[in-house]
């Protein structure tokens, strides 16, 4: 089974070093996906619930 650690809420493109690059088809730059991380007083609950589910 695996843990939830956070969700996907907004990608963008950036080099390797982070800076967003204004041309997406540049070589070398990536699509990164980010956004907040769970902790476990939130994913602990959510847990529990699904198994009861």
């Amino acid at each position: 089974m695996g843990t939830v650690v956070g969700d996907n809420t907004q990608s963008a493109f950036a080099d390797a070093e982070g800076a967003p690059c204004a041309d997406p088809s540049h070589e070398g730059c990536a699509r990164y996906l980010v956004g907040p991380q769970f902790s476990s007083a939130i994913t602990e609950p959510l847990y529990d619930r699904a198994r009861r589910a």
